[in-house]
Order: C-alpha cells, then structure tokens, then sequence
C-alpha cells in the first residue's frame, strides 16, 4: 500500500479531483506549484521540488498537465537534488540542457532527467499504453518547472499541476521511458543581418526581416525493437514551423507524421492503441525546424533569455533503465 503523506504549503500532493484512473488500483495524486504572483509584462520561470509520496515504488499510466494563466510551458524531471523545496523558487528553463543537475546539487550528479513537457496553455495528457508504465522509484524526488509570461497589463495570479495516475508496482508490467532530442547550439541572425552563423542553411548576403531560416536536420535512430507511443513538437515564439518524418537519414525525406505551425503550444500526438511507431533497422526519425526572427538582436538557441529551441519529445517503449544511456548527439534521456 502507498505510505502516508503530508501537503505542504506551495505544494499539493494529493488526491486529483479527475477521473480516468478508477481501474488503476490507486488513486491519481496531483503536484502543483503555485499559487505564482506575475507582474504586468513580466516572464518568469519557476520550479518546485519534492519527493514522490510513497514508500514504495509507483508505477505511472498517465500525467496530465493542467496550467493556468500564463503558464507556457511544464517540465516534469527526475530530480538529482535530496533537498525538498516546496515553495516555487526561480530557476534556470530548461537547465538540463547544461549537462548538470541544479547547483545546490554540486553539479557532479548528472542532469535531471526530463519525465514530460507540455507547452501552450491547454492541458496535455500522455497516457502509457497496455500494461505498460512509467516507473518511479520509492521517495523519488521529482522537480516541476513553469515558464510563464503575462502579455497584459494587470498583474495575475496562477497556478499550474500535474495530475499522475498510478498503478500498484507490478514486476510483470514493461517500463515506458522518454527520449528529448532537439537543436541547441544554433544561432538565429536578427532580421536584415548577415546569416552566415553555425547551423543554418541557406545562408547569404542578408536576412530580410521576416525571412524564414530553416535549420539542418536533426536524425534519431532507435535501437531494435523500440516503438514510439507518443510526440510532442517544441518551439518557442520565433517557431514558423516543425516537420517531423519517418526516414533513414538526415538527408533522406520520408513519411510525414507530423506537422506543427503554432509557436509555444505543442499539442501530444499520440498513436492509437495497438499502432504505436515501430521502425525498420534503417530506419528512424528526422526532424526539421523553421524560423522568422524579424527583431533587432541575435537568438540563440538554449536556456539562456532570450533563447528558442527545437525540440522532439518521444515517449517510447521499453525504457532504458537498465541499459547505457543512448548517445544520439542532441538527445538527452
């Protein structure tokens, strides 16, 4: 049985008030930072962090993300940090992208690991198919990020949560896990400046203000018996558009499986029961991202304001718990 737990102030970790979980075995439980003060035209990117409440291991069917106001984007981790922070605190976005865990964990203990993103203000579900799971070992601390941004002129207050469905631990079930794979070290020129820069293409004398630059592709090959349940498509608001293709090369184009023009919001697709995404030996995924940058500074890509991305979340089977990370240059698991 799950062990007690307390709520604590700035987080609740409780019992979600949706359904969908009822023939789980357990209850959902729900983790929420907030509430989240945000001035008029302000940005500001939040975390929280606490241990899974449990004192034994639990095995997650689905997570739903459930934002407020102003809220862009959700990042659930596996925390590398033992320290609970229940309060939201500011953080650095996206800072595993930096190869480390958060500084208070010393920087020696590998990144935290990305569990589920969600962008764009509605709620997004993955859901793990069959008997399937995304495992998380007894008392494991798990971090949530918000990035949040209020366009208007009155200050607001939000919120945002996380609602995960679980089961009883079953051995027999097979571990789900997820893959992030995207560009980082690209530069997008200001408009009407030169775009000769590092990753793209199309270079010239000068960039019009508006133009569209498109960066090379990106390419991920899955090892043998790997299927592909769920995808979410990430870009930030200088995104013109995503393409997502099953091929056998970068440089190869292939079946489309994809398409997203709507900048900071990602809607999760996923494959039907039954036809998840399975892949040949030649064969795997190829990504392409465009962009308009019609302002007056340089973007680069990355964590760092004001920084954009390009980035692919895979939620795959089986996980990759037990065996060496993969080593797809641009991916992080």
């Amino acid at each position: 049985m799950r062990g007690r737990f307390a709520v604590p102030l700035g987080l609740a970790v409780g019992l979600a008030a949706c359904g969908g979980a009822a023939d789980t075995g357990e209850p959902p439980w729900r983790m929420t930072a907030g509430p989240i003060d945000l001035g008029p035209r302000a940005q500001r990117n939040l975390c929280v962090r606490v241990k899974a409440p449990a004192d034994e291991a639990l095995e997650v069917s689905s997570l739903l993300s459930v934002p407020g106001p102003g809220v862009r984007r959700v990042v659930l981790y596996r925390a590398q940090d033992p320290i609970e922070r229940p309060q939201p605190y500011e953080c650095a976005p996206l800072d595993f992208l930096d190869g480390r865990a958060e500084p208070e964990a010393g920087g020696g203990a590998g990144a935290d690991t990305p569990l589920f993103i969600a962008q764009g203000p509605a709620p997004e579900a993955v859901r793990v198919p069959g008997d399937a799971v995304l495992r998380l070992r007894a008392g494991e601390m798990l971090r949530l990020e918000v990035g949040l941004a209020n366009p208007g002129d009155l200050a607001l207050r939000t919120s945002t949560s996380i609602d995960l469905a679980t089961y009883y631990p079953d051995p027999r079930r097979v571990a789900a896990g997820m893959l992030l794979c995207g560009s980082v070290a690209a530069l997008l020129p200001a408009g009407g400046r030169s775009s000769r820069a590092p990753g793209v293409i199309g270079t010239g004398p000068g960039i019009a203000a508006g133009r569209e630059i498109t960066l090379p592709p990106g390419f991920w090959r899955p090892p043998a018996a790997t299927t592909v349940f769920a995808m979410g498509l990430h870009q930030g608001p200088l995104g013109a558009g995503m393409t997502v293709e099953k091929t056998s090369s970068p440089d190869t184009t292939g079946t489309i499986l994809a398409l997203h023009d709507q900048p900071e919001t990602s809607p999760i697709k996923a494959f039907p029961p039954g036809h998840a995404l399975a892949f040949r030996p030649d064969e795997g995924l190829r990504w392409l991202c465009s962009y308009r940058n019609s302002g007056d500074q340089d973007v680069h890509f990355g964590p760092a304001p004001p920084g954009e991305m390009c980035f692919l979340s895979l939620y795959h089977l089986p996980a990759r718990d037990n065996g060496p990370p993969w080593t797809t240059p641009g991916c992080w698991q």
